[in-house]
């Protein structure tokens, strides 16, 4: 009996159609869920960056409690450079805060390197500039008195009023260098503002130590009401998550 081979395609292989559609449909899901793979990430960065911040809060508080309440600012360079230490810098230099460390730094935006020995300037932002200060019975004193700018500012914790709704340190954004920065102003002057960077919400550690995300009406709110800082009836300048600048009113 003569055998006879069989012609034509072999039935389990794919055809050049049939792969493009299955590459076709792998592309199709690939960009459905990477979005969602996208947000997941910066959640985990949000989640993060809200322990970074409780972190500080801590390293603040027992800070204060070694150096008769009082927390830092930012400490001037003498000069010709007028460059500053910030508190993350001073934190360091005294061991309440590790150096090489990355908890003084949003993991969601670009900032100093902790594992260079270079300063940490590019982190959490605290209000270093007087101005931005009431001036009546102020919680803002330099080593030139209370009010008065000067080469070592800080803090004064036993005359903060409202420490559930003061806050310390927040994300911040100078839009000069794209990148974080440790002393920002409130108002619409200058390029260093807080940073909405998370979902359009402001990460703070607040003066009583716990640490919040706020929307940005929320925090401009809870920044006027503290009885610390200036009321700006113009609004405040807040960057939002693609570092455009919004002009925030507050509501009283």
């Amino acid at each position: 009996m003569r055998c006879h081979s069989q012609t034509g395609t072999n039935s389990n292989s794919f055809t050049l159609i049939e792969l493009l559609v299955v590459i076709a449909i792998i592309a199709i899901l690939a960009s459905m869920l990477l979005p969602a793979l996208n947000q997941a990430r910066e959640r985990g960065k949000a989640a993060n960056c809200i322990s970074n911040l409780k972190g500080c809060g801590q390293a603040a508080m027992l800070y204060a409690n070694d150096n008769k309440e009082y927390l830092p600012l930012m400490i001037l360079r003498t000069p010709p450079s007028w460059s500053h230490y910030s508190w993350a810098d001073h934190m360091i230099y005294y061991g309440y805060l590790q150096k090489g460390s990355s908890a003084m730094i949003c993991p969601s935006w670009e900032g100093s390197n902790p594992k260079s020995d270079t300063a940490i300037n590019e982190c959490y932002g605290a209000i270093g500039d007087v101005n931005c200060y009431l001036k009546t019975h102020s919680a803002f004193v330099s080593e030139k008195g209370t009010g008065i700018s000067g080469n070592a500012r800080c803090l004064n914790l036993r005359r903060v009023k409202k420490a559930t709704s003061t806050f310390y340190l927040a994300d911040t954004l100078d839009t000069a260098t794209q990148r974080q920065i440790s002393m920002f102003g409130l108002g619409n002057s200058g390029t260093q503002h807080a940073h909405a960077r998370h979902q359009d919400r402001i990460h703070s550690v607040f003066l009583d130590g716990h640490a919040e995300a706020l929307q940005m009406e929320a925090w401009v709110e809870k920044t006027a009401e503290s009885q610390l800082y200036q009321v700006y009836p113009a609004g405040y300048t807040i960057y939002d998550r693609n570092g455009i600048g919004k002009i925030i009113k507050w509501n009283e």
